[in-house]
């Protein structure tokens, strides 16, 4: 006989309850997988629920927000760890670049504001504002818009 569609989910909250929400950011900041994590208890909701209790108010967004900002301070320390059982002998260091990098590019994509590698190249997310340069070249003001550089004549003779 085969299983009904969504029988896995049977008995999985929808409604949104506070207290699973913020256990579950718990876990999720302290370095679980947040998908493995939802399938750990049934109580949990389903990943599809969990996306819907988030989305649902930007109180519930920032925590979740937080709370995967707050997962780049154990993969900083993992990778502390790494760099010590590197110097103890412990790990090779192709291995161990490999982790480090995984866990360099998961703390970019989990705190990208921090540790992203996007260069801002605005202030306060506005463009900045560019004045005119302008030379003083032999008792002429010259802008730099209207300054031509050509090269210096040859005195071949």
């Amino acid at each position: 006989m085969a299983a009904k569609k969504g029988a896995a989910n049977a008995g999985r909250p929808v409604k949104y309850t506070e207290a699973i929400f913020y256990e579950v950011l718990e876990k999720y900041a302290a370095g679980a997988d947040i998908c493995p994590l939802l399938e750990s208890k049934a109580e949990y909701p389903t990943y599809n629920t969990f996306l819907k209790w988030m989305t649902s108010s930007e109180e519930l967004f920032q925590l979740y927000t937080c709370a995967r900002q707050g997962k780049t301070e154990p993969l900083i320390a993992k990778i502390h760890h790494t760099l010590e059982d590197l110097k103890n002998g412990l790990i090779d260091a192709p291995a161990a670049r490999v982790m480090i990098d995984t866990w360099k590019w998961e703390i970019c994509k989990y705190y990208p504001k921090l540790y992203g590698d996007k260069l801002d190249v605005t202030s306060g997310d506005k463009p900045i504002q560019s004045t005119p340069i302008t030379v003083a070249l032999d008792g002429q003001v010259l802008q730099a818009s209207s300054i031509k550089v050509s090269a210096p004549e040859s005195n071949e003779s």
